[in-house]
């Protein structure tokens, strides 16, 4: 998930910014800060439209890096 990290950070900092997440979203749980079931019911649904393309992008990432890594062995 690395390589999405600013993507990841951008997307929900909109959320916030569109007031879709709000602070009332979230309690503290033995000095854990989480969603709470309203904020859940409002973040996973977009969250999983959101990680379709993330996921390819991710596949994708991968098997180049598979290709790369195993054209070194054959150099090798």
């Amino acid at each position: 998930m690395e390589p999405l990290r600013p993507r990841l950070d951008r997307w929900v900092w909109r959320l916030f910014r569109q007031r879709v997440l709000l602070p009332e979203h979230f309690v503290w749980d033995k000095g854990a800060c989480l969603l709470n079931k309203e904020g859940r019911q409002k973040f996973y649904p977009r969250f999983e439209v959101a990680a379709r393309l993330w996921r390819r992008y991710l596949r994708q990432q991968s098997y180049a890096l598979a290709k790369e890594l195993t054209a070194m062995e054959v150099v090798k």
